[in-house]
């Protein structure tokens, strides 16, 4: 048989790292949101600039708590950012790194 690489590989690991956090919302500026979430198994709503940017998903993403930034590595992670109506800040936690990407979770402003 042969061994096919897996081309989810480095989705897969991010996947983990990031249900294992406990994260359940992930903003990505790619379209590889998607993937996220459906290797989560809709555990992980995945939004970004390009992907599911359906209403019902953003209001889900925008109402939680704290949701994960997703970059490419060496790219710098914003001080806060919007999503609709809703504003995030960076949280105290460290910057994660899982395969070519690092992440890091943002606390929403308006939640205690």
């Amino acid at each position: 048989m042969l061994a096919l690489p897996d081309e989810l590989a480095d989705y897969r690991v991010l996947t983990r790292d990031l249900a294992a956090s406990g994260e359940r919302g992930v903003w990505m500026p790619t379209w590889n949101a998607w993937v996220v979430a459906a290797l989560s198994g809709g555990t992980i709503d995945g939004v970004s600039n390009h992907y599911n940017r359906r209403q019902e998903v953003l209001e889900r993403a925008a109402a939680r708590d704290h949701i994960a930034i997703v970059l490419p590595a060496g790219k710098d992670f914003p001080p806060g950012f919007r999503m609709l109506d809703a504003v995030f800040v960076r949280g105290s936690g460290p910057v994660h790194p899982a395969g070519p990407w690092r992440w890091c979770s943002y606390d929403r402003a308006d939640h205690g």
